[in-house]
């Protein structure tokens, strides 16, 4: 069942345990509103309006940290954080008001909801296919870079280089895809009745032509929204993931025994693999999330008619396929802080900006001694030549080098690390932190 029979679902069908039926069906003046609305009211209206402001919550924090330099591997991740918030936002609107709606009784709030509900759902299945596509661009891209025979190849380049450009074909393509469900429904309006008996949500024509319903609503949606992308991405994630393997022990060696350059080259390998990882998991998140409705999908096929009997799961796994995708958006941002240290990183400057003077006043003086851990490359600049970098490697890959405590310069530099020619800069990572750690 998609978001759209979903919808006519609650608002259309006459259920065996719903609402109190409103008007009367003799004269066509009649609104049966939410089905089993007792229930739906704990796990529509309340857990799954809280799942969603929290998602909210959590991708506007998102959107905000990706606003900030230095996280360009990360695009696709960007435009998901977005298109979240519109996920989160479309939940609260199609699915938490009409139960709401129901229970309350608030006529005004059903008015609303009938003038924008085509359009919304219009809006919701075409955010829907664009973040599975991305996922899937993305998916592809990383899977390229992790094969070695693959790595330089023409196609990779051009996903690496062109990603504004691929995004903008996978918009144009969900649009296009998903325009239609805006026609499936048509909004009745019965002049002969009054309140909440003068509209009603009908599939229309189109919507219940055989052929249609057949052909495109069950087998083409099923196959490219539900099954392709699912299969996909599991062989995808299942390549990516066989080649992090490998190429761990191989990592931790080539840090151990290499000279400057590959130390620089390790660094960047590791930029890189946080990146894939947080992919990893993001797409682990969304494989879990749409395990119910390939499940669910599979069950229609094979034997919908004893769903249709047991009405009451048939509509809890709808909803329950909705809170699943609506919990994958949540999780994301505890993934993306647990894998990805850059943009760890760039969270922690982002609270810390919007609380100055908080984390000014809990920050001490270091009293202690100080472990630097570094390695020297050469920096990405025009003129390498007339400066160092320093990147930090953990201390258990490389020597820890133990300094006394000392009284930093200007810079919040400690002079003992190192006497570097008028041409050298250092660049501490934060001169305000208790350790001696610098990206030089």
């Amino acid at each position: 069942m998609n978001q759209t029979d979903d919808i006519l679902h609650h608002l259309s069908n006459v259920p065996d345990f719903g609402p109190p039926l409103i008007g009367d069906v003799e004269d066509d003046c009649f609104y049966f509103g939410t089905d089993f609305l007792e229930m739906k009211i704990y796990s529509v209206g309340l857990i799954g309006c809280f799942i969603a402001m929290v998602s909210l919550l959590f991708n506007v924090f998102l959107s905000l940290v990706f606003l900030k330099k230095g996280l360009e591997n990360l695009y696709y991740f960007k435009i998901l954080a977005f298109l979240d918030i519109l996920l989160s936002l479309n939940y609260i609107a199609l699915m938490v008001v009409p139960v709401l709606v129901d229970y309350f009784l608030i006529l005004s709030l059903y008015f609303i909801f009938l003038k924008y509900v085509r359009l919304l759902l219009m809006e919701s299945n075409c955010v829907m296919m664009l973040s599975c596509l991305l996922i899937v661009m993305a998916t592809i891209e990383r899977c390229l870079i992790s094969i070695p025979s693959l790595c330089q190849r023409p196609i990779t380049n051009f996903m690496k280089l062109k990603r504004p450009l691929i995004s903008f074909m996978c918009f144009v393509v969900a649009i296009s895809y998903k325009c239609i469900t805006y026609y499936e429904i048509d909004l009745i309006e019965k002049t002969n009745c009054t309140d909440w008996q003068k509209y009603e949500l009908q599939a229309s024509q189109m919507s219940m032509n055989p052929y249609y319903a057949f052909w495109f609503k069950f087998l083409t949606r099923n196959i490219v929204d539900r099954i392709l992308p699912f299969v996909i991405l599991i062989i995808m994630n299942f390549l990516i993931i066989r080649r992090l393997k490998r190429d761990q022990n191989k990592a931790a060696q080539t840090i151990v025994h290499s000279t400057n350059t590959s130390w620089s080259r390790a660094s960047h390998k590791k930029t890189i693999k946080d990146a894939t990882i947080a992919l990893v998991w993001m797409v682990t998140l969304y494989i879990i999330s749409q395990s119910l409705q390939i499940v669910v999908t599979v069950w229609e096929t094979v034997n919908k008619s004893y769903l249709e009997q047991n009405e009451a799961l048939y509509s809890h796994l709808n909803d329950l396929i909705s809170m699943f995708t609506l919990l994958s958006s949540t999780l994301r941002l505890p993934v993306y802080l647990t894998c990805n240290k850059p943009l760890r990183i760039a969270s922690i400057n982002t609270i810390k900006s919007f609380f100055p003077k908080f984390f000014r006043k809990i920050q001490k003086e270091p009293k202690y001694r100080s472990h630097v851990v570094v390695s020297h490359m050469p920096i990405q600049m025009n003129d390498s030549k007339s400066y160092d970098s320093v990147d930090l490697i953990k201390a258990k890959e490389t020597a820890v080098i133990e300094f006394q405590e000392s009284t930093p310069s200007e810079s919040g530099v400690p002079l003992m690390v190192r006497k570097m020619s008028k041409n050298s800069i250092f660049r501490h990572a934060d001169s305000d932190n208790e350790s001696s750690q610098l990206f030089l």
